[in-house]
């Protein structure tokens, strides 16, 4: 009778004990489940029997989502992951007595409960447009969701191209951080393993979570959101930088984030809900390079081009043709001008002649010579030696005309191609034509 008498006041306080409580504040989406250990104490003296009980409370959370970011990751490893937890209830009674209380009391766990669990699931996108899924459990702690616990499953990725792979991952989550190691592939229909990262390291972010099927108390709502953009894919900026937009297409209602995965890209709004218009702020290059911005689980490609030379050249004014003893030839030395803003680098200028001395004789054959590495705004002499058969008696002078060409083998791309020829002439008196005719023909 005493032994009964005293389980039944043991399965007394623990149900007066046991307690169920909605939590509030943002991301709990189920319910707490209070813990109860709970001890008594019967003492049996000469007089009246006197008894005593202690409890202790741990609340346990029943079901919450967390949001977890890596900072500035490669392209190629999870950005932006939202994980899902549902605790599963129970219990370390180990006798016939207990184990009826903990049915009565829907299964929460009661007297002796060291560990709870949770089944993970969740979502990921990485930097380039890789979707996938998180599957698992975490575990081997009271409260692994505050404390800390250690998570054991494995992680699925859908790349652009529509293969698939799936890899085991484990190690320790917090509230505030998450620490997964790579394990055993279990299977991959890629070209590329998209899931080759050997660890992944996030930490706990702000803002609303990736799309998904959430679970509240036991019921299934799916949230069925669609994004595109506009423009769709990327844009092109130019080197000059400057401030640009993307226009989220999607419905009313429909939570989104915008995250940029390059140093030179500002995005000038984090987050949003239902559509919306965001800008961008691009910074000045001297390089070409591309950058990812991450809109609404979409990537949109920012590319950025280099800036461009533009070899302009200069014959300049009309004048005589000067005589230059290490050509031992007259020479013209015409200015090339990069009037662009990007540098350009070594090419080859042409002087092709455009007069000759009678319909008889052949034109001259055009002159190259090697033009140097050129920075914005800056400029050169090219020195091309003057064919003889190109001067034409014109009065009391006999003059040269010829048209010069800049990059004449094309090898810059330029900002205008347009400008790359100019037209002059140089002029010798008849004098200097008779004195120095043998220079002349001795080119």
């Amino acid at each position: 009778m005493r032994k009964l008498f005293i389980a039944v006041l043991l399965l007394s306080s623990l149900i007066v004990a046991c307690d169920t409580k909605t939590p509030t504040g943002p991301g709990k989406l189920n319910v707490e489940v209070t813990t109860t250990t709970s001890s008594s104490t019967t003492t049996t003296t000469a007089g009246p029997t006197t008894s005593s009980s202690t409890s202790t409370t741990t609340s346990v959370v029943g079901g919450v989502s967390r949001r977890y970011l890596a900072f500035n990751p490669p392209p190629n490893i999870p950005a932006d992951m939202t994980l899902f937890f549902e605790l599963i209830l129970q219990g370390g009674a180990t006798n016939s007595l207990l184990n009826g209380a903990r049915s009565i009391l829907g299964g929460r766990a009661l007297v002796g409960v060291t560990e709870n669990e949770y089944n993970v699931t969740g979502v990921y996108v990485m930097g380039n447009g890789t979707t996938g899924q998180v599957q698992g459990e975490l575990g081997d702690a009271l409260n692994p969701l505050e404390s800390g616990g250690i998570f054991e499953g494995s992680l699925t990725a859908r790349p652009l191209s529509g293969c698939n792979a799936e890899r085991q991952f484990g190690g320790t989550l917090t509230s505030q951080t998450l620490q997964w190691n790579g394990g055993a592939m279990v299977s991959n229909t890629c070209a590329t393993n998209p899931l080759d990262f050997n660890s992944l390291t996030m930490l706990q972010g702000q803002g609303a979570p990736l799309p998904t099927t959430t679970t509240v108390t036991a019921t299934t709502t799916t949230t069925t959101c669609t994004y595109s953009l506009t423009p769709a894919g990327g844009a092109t900026a130019p080197a000059a930088g400057g401030v640009f937009q993307i226009t989220i297409n999607t419905t009313a209602g429909c939570a989104w984030t915008a995250q940029s995965f390059a140093d030179w890209i500002t995005v000038n709004t984090s987050s949003g809900s239902g559509p919306a218009t965001i800008t961008y702020n691009v910074q000045q290059t001297s390089i070409t390079r591309s950058g990812n911005i991450l809109v609404g689980g979409l990537q949109f490609q920012v590319s950025q081009a280099a800036p461009l030379p533009d070899l302009i050249p200069e014959p300049g004014p009309e004048a005589s043709c000067t005589y230059d003893s290490s050509e031992d030839s007259y020479i013209w030395r015409p200015a090339f001008r990069n009037a662009g803003t990007g540098a350009a680098g070594t090419s080859t200028g042409r002087m092709t002649f455009l007069s000759r001395v009678s319909n008889t004789v052949p034109f001259p054959a055009p002159v190259d010579r090697p033009t140097p590495a050129l920075g914005p705004g800056a400029s050169t002499f090219v020195t091309f030696p003057v064919d003889r058969d190109c001067f034409v008696a014109a009065g009391s002078v006999y003059r040269c005309s010829f048209r010069v060409t800049a990059d004449q083998n094309g090898s810059l791309t330029e900002a205008s191609e347009a400008n790359n020829s100019a037209e002059g002439s140089c002029t010798l008196s008849s004098s200097e034509i008779g004195s120095t005719a043998g220079a002349i023909s001795k080119k």
